[in-house]
């Protein structure tokens, strides 16, 4: 899907928008954006909502940046820590390879999920995830994430937990201006692509 098609279909369009605005400014030509042309003072508005992952090997997607509202939702700062230990084990391996894909072709991917949190609420999220690069010279390593809270599905009487993904809803890949791969299922019925909170 184009950044125009996700904006259409998400249910946050005016977060997506701006994010797509940031995104744009950020790249030359088709390949993935520059972390560091990115608008900061335009990114500002959004920046809450905002996540960083950083590619440091297959089994380690650490969390560089996480924006107030990733943090409040969590319960805790993610900074520093790797994302898979978020997910369950069965979706670890489908999660690295949804990494690999937008690394490797390079494109997006959209996901509406649910997840749960150690308050013991569970929530509908919708996430875009595009790559990028440290600079234009740099290797694609980098996951660039901004989330919008749907609505709380649940509440336990009781603390869980932190599960990304427990639920999934709708993934699609984004098209960074390289097309998106080729057609295959993308949602295993026990496991889910690449997700961030």
């Amino acid at each position: 899907m184009t950044f125009d098609e996700l904006t259409a279909v998400a249910h946050d369009k005016k977060g997506f928008s701006h994010f797509f605005s940031c995104y744009r400014a950020a790249q030359a030509d088709a390949t993935p954006a520059n972390q560091d042309a990115l608008p900061m003072r335009q990114l500002a508005k959004i920046m809450p909502n905002v996540t960083l992952l950083e590619w440091d090997a297959p089994d380690q997607i650490i969390y560089r940046i996480a924006g107030d509202a990733i943090v409040e939702r969590l319960g805790f700062n993610p900074t520093g820590m790797n994302f898979l230990d978020l997910l369950h084990a069965d979706q670890r391996p489908t999660s690295i390879e949804g990494h690999q894909t937008m690394k490797a072709h390079p494109c997006g991917c959209y996901l509406v999920y649910e997840s749960e949190f150690g308050n013991g609420s569970r929530a509908i999220l919708e996430t875009i995830t595009l790559p990028m690069r440290r600079t234009e010279e740099a290797d694609t390593n980098l996951f660039f994430s901004f989330h919008s809270h749907h609505s709380t599905t649940s509440v336990a009487a009781s603390s869980t937990d932190t599960a990304l993904v427990v639920n999934w809803r709708r993934m699609e890949h984004a098209d960074i201006g390289l097309g998106v791969p080729a057609e295959k299922p993308l949602l295993p019925s026990s496991v889910g692509e690449a997700a961030t909170a």
